[in-house]
């Protein structure tokens, strides 16, 4: 629950979230009847996004140690390598 109301707690992947976002601006651009259907989901996508961002600046100032931040960001380069980001 969430102010009340039943939410679901989901993942992304940022790369297939910052596609899904690209996608839907592109054919909102083209559209203004799709562009106002998809407005409310894309709102959400970019909030996620926003989230994303916020949680990696995070991550980034409040590793407790020198070590964990490397360790973060080796992961983060390597995820980003793969594709996998």
């Amino acid at each position: 629950m969430g102010g009340g109301n039943p939410t679901v707690t989901w993942s992304f992947r940022i790369e297939k979230l910052r596609d899904h976002i690209q996608t839907l601006e592109y054919h909102a651009g083209r559209d203004d009847q799709f562009a106002r259907a998809v407005e409310p989901l894309l709102c959400e996508l970019l909030a996620a996004h926003n989230k994303h961002e916020e949680q990696h600046k995070e991550a980034i100032t409040a590793a407790p140690t020198a070590e964990d931040l490397q360790e973060y960001l080796v992961s983060y380069a390597a995820a980003i390598g793969q594709g996998d980001f």
